[in-house]
């Protein structure tokens, strides 16, 4: 670790000692301050793109001329080099995000697993109760999105305007609270958002049989980790006018998979420029294809993507690279993402006993190096590393609430696996 990152006093982790406790027993212990500072920070946090939707920022991209680019790039180097001060000094509100809250919703409601006896799932409740009383604007159903403006490749988004991906994470944090309890209204809720996402967004459908859906109401974007996502977010919920929808999504999906496995974030054909392969949004695409495995295409894909993945987004120390060719910057999201995916491969055990081993050491690695490099001793998680620096935000939905939720998952996995082991053999353990 380079000295100027040892200033910014993330965890450091013994490798010498002999009595070193295993990554997943330091996981839980690393949970629990996790989700004490997430209890302290609340809802509303600072956001990445709450200095990316101020006007210097969007003036920049409608008319990229050498002034705009350089003020947007000297308020990115001041951005990186004090984060929390930039905001400070000018004045950024701290705003309640609804993919943060649901983040947390679905982390307490996997400590509640942990500890039942310390109100984690009054805690998750109170999350999505927030949630349903604060939608974003859809045009139908139920639907949620960022409180700040924000500019994409395919156009501005206005505050609150409900999007594919928001939605998709509120909805299964409702869905995760109705499996687990039995409540109705998680369930009902989780119902309006499948409308949303099937009536509210744009599809493009293509010459295959696929379909493709926006990113919002207001675009015709052609993301595949939104197909996919969608996909297995409307299998989930199972109405039944839906359900022929789940499958030209995932054909999609399949469709747009390269040769070497990977995804690149929209259509090959739908986009003129950058179009990349990165770390979380793979590990999202990875996500929605294990739900979708009883198509055998889907299978395939998501063993071809998944080797893909641990092959080229880790480094041998267990980094996530942001991408195949470049380590930096080293995202949290991306941490978080691949926990939760490589924990849902290992629990379902839906792919090879070759690839199981390898998924199984890498999050055994990515827990090592997110624990001693992403991690502060307050139970803080950085935004993002880069070489000579590390950026501290403090944001729920990037990615405190996040990490907290990968975190509890992989310590659930460890738990089953201890209560597997001691468990006394049966006879019908011998049976074929």
């Amino acid at each position: 670790m380079s000295k100027s990152l040892k200033a910014a006093n993330p965890v450091t982790v013994n490798m010498a000692a002999v009595t070193m406790p295993t990554a997943e027993t330091r996981a839980e212990s690393a949970l629990w301050s996790a989700l004490d500072f997430g209890e302290r920070l609340g809802y509303e946090t600072y956001d990445p793109f709450d200095i990316k939707s101020l006007p210097v920022v969007a003036r920049s991209y409608h008319k990229p001329n050498l002034l705009n680019l350089l003020a947007r790039k000297g308020l990115f180097a001041i951005e990186l080099l004090a984060p929390l001060r930039l905001r400070q000094f000018l004045k950024t509100p701290k705003r309640a995000s609804a993919g943060g809250v649901a983040r947390w919703s679905q982390a307490c409601l996997a400590a509640h697993s942990l500890d039942s006896s310390a109100g984690w799932l009054e805690k998750s409740e109170s999350a999505l109760r927030w949630l349903v009383d604060h939608p974003g604007d859809s045009p139908v159903g139920l639907g949620w999105g960022v409180p700040f403006p924000w500019t994409t490749y395919f156009g501005d988004v206005p505050a609150n305007a409900a999007v594919s991906h928001t939605t998709h994470n509120c909805g299964s944090a409702l869905m995760d609270f109705h499996d687990a309890t039995g409540q109705a209204w998680p369930f009902e809720a989780a119902q309006r958002c499948c409308q949303f996402l099937t009536e509210g967004l744009n599809k493009t459908d293509r010459e295959t049989g696929s379909t493709a859906l926006s990113y919002t109401p207001l675009d015709n974007s052609q993301v595949v980790n939104i197909s996919a996502e969608t996909a297995a977010f409307l299998l989930r919920c199972g109405r039944p006018a839906d359900q022929p929808m789940v499958w030209r999504l995932a054909k999609f999906v399949v469709e747009q998979q390269g040769e070497d496995g990977a995804w690149r974030y929209s259509a090959t054909d739908s986009v003129d420029g950058e179009n990349p392969i990165d770390h979380y949004h793979t590990a999202m695409v990875l996500h929605g294809l294990t739900s979708l495995t009883a198509e055998p295409e889907c299978r395939q894909a998501l063993e071809k993507g998944l080797a893909f993945h641990l092959k080229n987004h880790f480094e041998t120390n267990g980094c996530p690279k942001m991408r195949p060719t470049s380590t930096y910057p080293v995202d949290s999201f991306s941490a978080g993402e691949s926990m939760l995916l490589l924990t849902k491969v290992l629990q379902s055990r839906i792919v090879s006993d070759e690839l199981l081993g390898k998924v199984s050491s890498t999050l055994e690695r990515l827990l090592e190096y997110s624990l001693a490099e992403l991690m502060f001793p307050d139970g803080g998680f950085a935004y993002r590393r880069y070489p000579r620096a590390t950026m501290r935000i403090d944001s729920l939905r990037w990615a405190q609430a996040l990490m907290c939720h990968g975190l509890a998952e992989a310590c659930l996995l460890e738990r089953t696996r201890i209560t597997k082991s001691e468990r006394p053999a049966r006879a019908s353990d011998q049976l074929p």
